[in-house]
């Protein structure tokens, strides 16, 4: 669990959140995966069913347009999250996420972050105004 909160500390969406709610998200949380200049974190197409924390870092966020070329739309890193936008709606990835460079990456389902929204309001704020910032 250690590995986990480390992972999940500092990252602006739990600022505001109670210890014992940042321990439960800390249970749910994906143990951090490493990527390379590369790697692919998810693929236009995929199911929107995840929370992506950049720990280190950072992405392409890429579409492939009609022609078939891939074409950047925004490059995200440390601290930042994926996913916010069209988590809590079925759906696809509208883009794929390539690492830059080398990359530590914490992840957390649908599933359990509703479970967690559901049981902290702090959590369910700090969403909504983490969605707010991506609109602005």
């Amino acid at each position: 669990m250690e590995n986990r909160r480390l992972c999940l500390k500092d990252l602006p969406l739990f600022e505001c959140v109670e210890q014992q709610v940042f321990s439960q998200v800390c249970r749910k949380a994906a143990v951090k995966k490493h990527y390379r200049r590369g790697d692919i974190l998810f693929h236009q197409g995929d199911p929107a069913d995840t929370l992506f924390l950049i720990k280190e870092g950072s992405f392409k966020l890429v579409r492939v347009n009609e022609e078939g070329k891939e074409v950047i739309l925004q490059v995200v890193g440390k601290g930042e999250v994926l996913g916010e936008a069209t988590l809590f709606r079925e759906g696809t990835q509208p883009t794929s996420a390539i690492a830059l460079e080398t990359a530590r990456v914490c992840s957390l389902s649908r599933r359990h972050l509703e479970y967690i929204i559901r049981e902290s309001p702090d959590l369910a704020m700090q969403v909504i105004l983490s969605l707010g910032n991506r609109v602005e």
